[in-house]
């Protein structure tokens, strides 16, 4: 009879257990179509190979459990409103790029990248080891985004000017297109500051309604032509100096999908993370060598310049700092920077010096 008992058990756990694997293979394979909205738009194919390139990633290793369509600026959301469309839910994803969005949260520009902050190695360091992207996704939680980084554009350049810049004077009242916490420097320091679209700069320069505009780096800035309607390029990038391109998704619809299809996405995205790069560091030099062929004028900042920017880029996140949500962030970027930096400096620095000029670097008093 215990026997017999045993069996009716066992029998009724299997087909417990058979129901509840049929339950989560339903949810695993529950098939979802997407829509990603880019700030970008398809001539920029440093960004667009790496987002078709994810989206692609994705759908085939979900077995199409989620497919995505990506789409350009304009197309399903405005270039500067891809923030709001994912936050409310009107569109699945997006790619953009935090400091777009300080006037909503001034902690957005620590997912981009502060001026004078982490370079693009030192960013992906603080990110995937060093607990930077648990911090970023906590703060986009509280906007229903959920966040992972999808590239970076490397050392920037520090812009384009129609006439030379030699000194601090040359700046004020200076019409100059930029973006984030740059902007905001470049304000102190005495410019007009306008924000346009990348694909307002070219016909803003040649119609002299601004005096200089940064971008990119030169595999991008040639595409929009600029060394056609200004001759002075300036480096470095000091504003964003590892730029962090940001992958949003609606925390609502992200709660949806099957564990799987979360790591997969996870995974897709650190890997265009890490291509992104790569492209840059590839197309980067060879473009450079093209435009100052082609007649651009390479020029380096004053100190003056660097010194004055340095100062009040300190100033507005001290200022910045009193929220202490900014403050949780910023905090772990700066002593994440400062070892790192320690490190560069007692072995990288030397390195590239060398092998670059055959002299080693060495510091002075």
């Amino acid at each position: 009879m215990k026997h017999i008992l045993y069996l009716i058990i066992s029998f009724a756990i299997i087909a417990c257990g058979e129901h509840n694997t049929a339950n989560n293979t339903t949810k695993s394979i529950r098939k979802q179509r997407w829509n990603l909205a880019s700030s970008f738009p398809k001539s920029l194919n440093s960004f667009w190979d790496r987002i078709e390139g994810f989206s692609t990633q994705v759908t085939a290793t979900t077995n199409k459990e989620l497919t995505i369509k990506c789409y350009q600026p304009g197309e399903m959301v405005p270039a500067l409103e891809v923030f709001d469309a994912v936050s409310q839910g009107s569109i699945e994803m997006g790619v953009t790029a935090g400091n777009y969005y300080m006037g909503k949260n001034n902690a957005f520009v620590l997912d981009t990248g502060l001026p004078f902050g982490l370079t693009c190695q030192q960013k992906n360091a603080w990110l995937y080891e060093a607990g930077g992207l648990e911090l970023i996704q906590n703060l986009y939680k509280k906007y229903n985004i959920m966040y992972f980084p999808i590239g970076n554009t490397t050392t920037q350049m520090g812009g384009w000017f129609r006439n030379e810049i030699t000194s601090l004077e040359d700046l004020q009242g200076l019409r100059v297109r930029i973006s984030g916490l740059g902007g905001k420097v470049y304000d102190k320091m005495g410019a007009t500051v306008q924000m346009i679209g990348g694909g307002e700069i070219y016909s803003a320069l040649e119609q002299g309604s601004i005096d200089g505009a940064e971008f990119v780096g030169p595999y991008d800035d040639e595409k929009f032509g600029f060394q056609n309607v200004a001759k002075y390029y300036y480096a470095p990038g000091w504003q964003e100096p590892g730029a962090t391109i940001a992958l949003y998704i609606n925390l609502e619809r992200w709660m949806t999908l099957s564990t799987n299809a979360q790591e997969i996405i996870a995974m897709a995205a650190k890997n265009a993370n890490l291509l992104f790069a790569a492209r840059y560091d590839k197309e980067n030099p060879a473009a450079l060598k093209r435009l100052i062929d082609q007649g651009v004028e390479l020029r380096h900042f004053p100190n003056e310049i660097l010194a004055e920017a340095k100062k009040q880029t300190d100033l507005l996140i001290k200022e910045y700092c009193k929220d202490p949500e900014f403050n949780t962030i910023y905090t772990s970027i700066k002593k994440f920077k400062e070892t790192s930096n320690a490190w560069s400096k007692a072995n990288a620095l030397h390195y590239i010096n060398f092998a670059t000029t055959g002299i080693q670097y060495y510091e002075t008093d």
